[in-house]
């Protein structure tokens, strides 16, 4: 089997393991930025009331948080999926039921929001 050929479920950088490049991506730059002073990977899931009125869990991609001690719950998603996805309305319903003592903000990152540097 060839190295092109053979599927890894999980990439590692470090001591830390992405479940793509994106993801990966983006943990290089936020562990860059002068502004971000800790990012957690897969931090604990949060509950929310979905459109039928199910509950849901979810677990984000990354809590980080800045200098200025503001923190954010980060969906990494390809911009390609995210329509299909319905991540969009997920990180919406969550932002509105969470509690302000677990994050400040809910963001969705794609590699839009990346640097190609």
């Amino acid at each position: 089997m060839s190295i092109q050929s053979e599927i890894l479920p999980l990439r590692t950088l470090g001591k830390a393991c992405h479940e793509g490049a994106l993801e990966r991506c983006c943990s290089v730059v936020c562990g860059l930025r002068p502004d971000i002073v800790e990012v957690a990977e897969q931090p604990p899931a949060i509950s929310y009331i979905d459109d039928a009125g199910r509950h849901r869990r979810h677990i984000f991609n990354f809590r980080i948080t800045t200098t200025k001690d503001e923190r954010y719950l980060a969906a990494v998603k390809p911009s390609a999926l995210v329509a299909i996805s319905g991540i969009g309305r997920l990180i919406a319903l969550v932002a509105e039921q969470m509690s302000p003592s677990f994050a400040d903000y809910v963001v969705l990152i794609t590699e839009k929001e990346l640097s190609r540097v």
